[in-house]
């Protein structure tokens, strides 16, 4: 990463490898979610899909690593078609955006199109 930003000559104060993705988010993350309008969604109001439980794990991430940054750039998460409600998507979007600095959110065609020349 700190050889792409050098590159494409992209100021940065600091590259921080972010761990712990994996671990289930904190019971007040989660409690918070749940008071997004997602309940119709949530089977007997407990969340278990794994996809909703790694999104506000990365949201809680993001607070917890980039809340005094001055831009946060994150990709978008893809949601399953047929599947992932629209309510359930922009409650994603909005807890993994919520009491943060400005963040854009940017969505690839899961293609690798970056193109540079050395």
């Amino acid at each position: 990463m700190v050889n792409l930003l050098k590159k494409f000559r992209i100021d940065y104060e600091s590259v921080v490898p972010v761990e712990g993705l994996n671990k289930r988010p904190s019971e007040e993350s989660i409690e918070a979610f749940k008071k997004l309008p997602i309940q119709e969604d949530l089977e007997e109001g407990s969340i278990t899909d794994k996809k909703v439980l790694r999104n506000i794990r990365i949201g809680e991430l993001v607070r917890e690593n980039s809340k005094d940054a001055k831009l946060i750039v994150m990709s978008l998460p893809v949601p399953v078609e047929g599947v992932t409600s629209s309510k359930m998507y922009m409650s994603w979007l909005e807890f993994l955006s919520l009491n943060l600095p400005p963040v854009l959110l940017v969505r690839g065609n899961q293609q690798s199109v970056l193109t540079f020349y050395s």
